[in-house]
C-alpha cells in the first residue's frame, strides 16, 4: 500500500533505502549550509516581542506534535497567558500568511486554505493561530493581540525566529528509524541535532534506548515521558460510546499506535484503511467500508467534507495530559 509505505518511510528494513543514500548526502549538505549561514549572520534570526517556545522533532512525523501543542496551549491559557500558535500550514493552497483564529473565533474553516493541523489547534484551544511559510509574516497577522507566549508548531528546524525554549519530541515506538536522512530515511536532521533541544519528550512508549548511542544526552537534559490517551468518542458533536466493531480509516503517521489504542478499548477492528498524511477525503475513499461503523481521528475529521460526517463516522478524541512537573519546568523558563 502506497500510503502505508509513505507513513512508515524509513522504519522498515529494506535495501532500497540505501539506493537513495547519495541523495541524503545532498540533503545533509543543504542543512549544513543553512546552519552555517545562520551562524555567520548572513541569514538573520529575528526576535519576536513575545516569549517563544518551539515544539518539534527531527523525524518526518508521527511524534504527536499537534496534540502536545494543543495541550500546552490550553494549560498556558488556563494560567492566564495569551497564547499564539504559528504554523507553516503544510499542504495548504493559499500561499500568503493567514490568520486562522483570534482566540475567540475560528475565522477560516477550510483545511485547504490553512492546513489541517492549524485548524485542529484553532478548534481545540483558546489560542490565536496564524499560518505562513514565513512565520514572521504569520506573526504580523496576530501581533495586535499581543500574545504573551508564541508556540512554534513544528519549529525545531525553523531557525529564522529566535526561541527561548526548544522542545523536541521523540516517538518511543519508532525512535529514529533506520537512522538515515531523508529521502533514504525519516530524519530531517542528523540525530546529533537533538542536543540542541532544551527539553526532550518521549511519546507513546517509555523507550530510553533511543538515546543509547548519544553520550551525555540523558544526563544533561530533562527528559519527560507522555502517553497519548483516547479521551472519548463523538458523532456529529455528541459524545458516544465506542462502537463494538468498526473499520479504522486514517491518514495519520504511525497509525499502528492509534490502532492498538482502539483495540485495547475492546473494539473489534474489522480492518484498517490508511491514506497518506494530510489526505483530503473523498466519497470513493469510503466505498469499501460503506455500511460499517468507521473510526477516525480528530485530524482525519478535519479532512472529512461535511457530507461524509454521518452517523457511521465515529471520531476518537486523542490528547496528551502534560505532567505538572513538565509544565512547571516550561513555565519556569518563560521570559515573562
Amino acid at each position: 500500500m502506497k500510503a502505508d509505505l509513505l507513513n512508515n518511510w524509513g522504519y522498515s528494513s529494506s535495501k532500497f533505502y540505501w539506493v537513495l543514500y547519495p541523495l541524503s548526502l545532498f540533503y545533509l549538505s543543504g542543512i549544513k549550509l543553512r546552519k552555517f549561514l545562520y551562524n555567520l549572520g548572513i541569514l538573520k534570526r529575528e526576535k519576536l516581542p513575545s516569549c517563544v517556545v518551539s515544539v518539534g522533532n527531527i523525524t518526518l512525523g508521527g511524534t504527536g506534535k499537534t496534540p502536545f501543542v494543543i495541550a500546552l496551549a490550553n494549560m498556558l491559557a488556563d494560567k492566564g497567558f495569551r497564547v499564539a500558535v504559528l504554523s507553516r500550514g503544510y499542504k495548504r493552497k493559499k500561499k500568503s500568511a493567514l490568520l486562522v483564529s483570534d482566540s475567540h473565533n475560528v475565522l477560516v474553516s477550510d483545511p485547504a486554505l490553512c492546513g489541517d493541523e492549524p485548524l485542529l489547534i484553532a478548534f481545540k484551544t483558546k489560542a490565536s493561530v496564524a499560518v505562513g511559510k514565513d512565520r514572521i509574516e504569520a506573526f504580523k497577522k496576530l501581533a495586535y493581540l499581543k500574545p504573551h507566549v508564541v508556540l512554534l508548531d513544528d519549529g525545531f528546524q525553523h531557525f529564522k525566529i529566535k526561541r527561548d525554549l526548544d522542545i523536541c519530541l521523540v516517538d518511543g515506538t519508532r525512535c529514529f528509524g533506520n537512522g538515515l536522512l531523508f529521502p533514504a530515511g525519516p530524519l530531517r536532521e542528523p540525530v546529533s541535532a537533538i542536543k540542541r533541544a532544551n527539553i526532550l519528550v518521549i511519546t507513546k512508549k517509555k523507550n530510553f534506548k533511543c538515546f543509547l548511542d548519544m553520550k551525555g544526552v540523558l544526563d544533561k537534559k530533562p527528559v519527560f515521558f507522555i502517553e497519548p490517551k483516547i479521551e472519548g468518542f463523538f458523532v456529529n458533536g455528541k459524545d458516544v460510546p465506542p462502537p463494538k466493531k468498526a473499520f479504522i480509516v486514517t491518514c495519520v503517521s504511525n497509525y499502528e499506535h492509534f490502532v492498538s489504542q482502539i483495540s485495547n478499548l475492546g473494539v473489534d477492528i474489522i480492518g484498517v484503511k490508511v491514506f497518506s498524511d494530510h489526505h483530503i477525503f473523498k466519497n470513493k475513499d469510503l466505498k469499501e467500508v460503506e455500511g460499517y461503523p468507521v473510526i477516525i481521528t480528530e485530524k482525519d475529521w478535519i479532512n472529512f467534507p461535511s457530507h461524509l460526517k454521518n452517523q457511521n463516522v465515529v471520531v476518537a478524541k486523542q490528547g496528551f495530559s502534560i505532567p505538572q512537573e513538565l509544565f512547571s519546568f516550561i513555565e519556569g523558563k518563560l521570559c515573562l
